[in-house]
């Protein structure tokens, strides 16, 4: 498992690896987030790649 920079993770996109090292967790739990729509995947051929600005929002109070 790689961990990223903070240089490397201010990329418009991740991965799905990238997205998990980000956020510290595993991929099941990147998957699990996706199938709650709390993550919007785009996919480009198999590979899905996630807004890193949406991560930001996982971290934000619900009103």
């Amino acid at each position: 498992m790689e961990f990223y920079t903070m240089n490397e993770t201010q990329k418009e996109f991740l991965t799905i690896g990238e997205t998990q090292a980000t956020l510290g967790c595993c991929r099941a739990f990147v998957y699990k987030l996706i199938a709650k729509n709390e993550l919007t995947p785009y996919k480009v051929g198999r590979r899905a790649y996630i807004k890193a600005s949406e991560l930001n929002k996982l971290f934000k109070p619900r009103n």
